[in-house]
């Protein structure tokens, strides 16, 4: 069976409205955003692109820039995501596409809040690997009824997804749906799982995949 698969870049978030002051930050603003006031290291003119900027901060020790942007999307994240489930643009276009795989470059949960509230997508099964996932102990009944038991639709992040996290154990290394606080509006009744807590746990800035700037000869011309 053909399915159509969709493929979602930066420019995807651009029309989800600001709330509470949080956004959905675009390439265009980055430079201010994330990169006044942090220490900077590297001026803007010596770097080619945006990425390879904040490559060349964390190659410096300077984790700030990269910190401020990842706070900057699980901020929008929690404000601006869930109002888009129902009655959007957004949300209609998940029910048009129900059944089509997401292929994203975008480190953000917009997607997956969209595609959870319309019983589309759950974490277990739908980043594409198996993700062990954690419900609120208090969860009701009615939302517990609204979950999907298994994805329609898989949601793959190229460059990571600041919601997966690794852990590492003397048995190998396992992957964690982690929503960050338990009363996120977006991930409901979704919480922080007990797992998270022990050995080797991956921080959220090292669960994103900077793109590389630099590609090979010949796949750099337009």
């Amino acid at each position: 069976m053909r399915r159509t698969v969709f493929i979602l870049g930066a420019g995807f978030n651009a029309d989800v409205p600001s709330k509470l002051r949080a956004s959905y930050p675009l390439v265009k603003d980055l430079g201010e955003l994330c990169f006044q006031n942090t220490g900077s290291i590297s001026p803007l003119e010596s770097s080619p692109s945006i990425e390879s900027r904040f490559q060349a901060e964390i190659e410096q020790g300077n984790r700030a820039p990269i910190d401020r942007l990842l706070e900057l999307i699980i901020d929008a994240d929690m404000h601006c995501a869930p109002p888009m489930k129902t009655d959007s643009l957004y949300s209609a276009f998940f029910e048009w596409s129900s059944q089509s795989p997401i292929l994203t470059f975008n480190y953000d949960g917009l997607a997956e809040t969209i595609a959870l509230k319309l019983r589309q997508w759950r974490p277990r099964d739908g980043f594409g690997l198996e993700v062990e996932e954690s419900l609120h102990p208090n969860t009701p009944a009615e939302h517990l009824a609204n979950l999907t038991k298994i994805s329609s639709r898989e949601i793959l992040h190229l460059h990571g997804s600041l919601y997966i996290m690794a852990v590492t154990r003397s048995g190998g290394t396992k992957f964690l749906f982690d929503p960050h606080t338990a009363t996120a509006p977006c991930f409901f009744p979704f919480q922080q799982p007990p797992g998270a807590f022990g050995p080797r746990v991956v921080f959220p800035h090292e669960r994103v995949i900077s793109p590389v700037p630099d590609k090979a000869e010949g796949l750099n011309e337009p």
